[in-house]
């Protein structure tokens, strides 16, 4: 195990940067019926929120931006503590927010976490989330 823990840091660190750069990647994925996937995610995730037609691009740009810079920032050593651990974990426990509402109005079907390359229920999403936050709190401890 002695030899192990030196590398275990960094292994999570890369998971998770994949984690969020395919999330990010899988909203962008080519839809044979659509354009792009993004226009999924915004019709079926943010226009039901309650955001408009309008809005709804600009949002889903923004979290799919967040997501990027959230996956190149665990692969770089400044302001991984600060910065990088805590703005992951709030954008994961705001999407358990979501995902928990989903689970409570029995809404099934894709959640659009990786947008129709990897189709999850809301129940799949969010133990990935809780497990994906305890990673990252283990991370931030270190």
């Amino acid at each position: 195990m002695n030899q192990i823990k030196p590398y275990l840091p960094w292994t999570f660190r890369i998971l998770l940067s994949f984690l969020f750069l395919f999330s990010a990647y899988a909203k962008l994925y080519p839809n044979p019926s659509l354009n792009f996937a993004i226009v999924t995610f915004e019709m079926k995730q943010l226009v039901p929120l309650g955001f408009s037609e309008c809005v709804a691009p600009y949002f889903s740009r923004f979290i799919i931006g967040a997501e990027i810079a959230l996956g190149l920032g665990f692969l770089q050593p400044h302001y991984l503590r600060k910065l990088v651990i805590p703005l992951s974990a709030l954008l994961l426990i705001v999407f358990n927010i979501h995902l928990a509402y989903s689970m409570i109005q029995n809404t099934g079907g894709n959640c659009g976490c990786f947008g129709d390359l990897l189709p999850m229920t809301p129940a799949q999403a969010f133990t990935k989330n809780v497990i994906t936050l305890g990673i990252i709190f283990w991370l931030w401890k270190l």
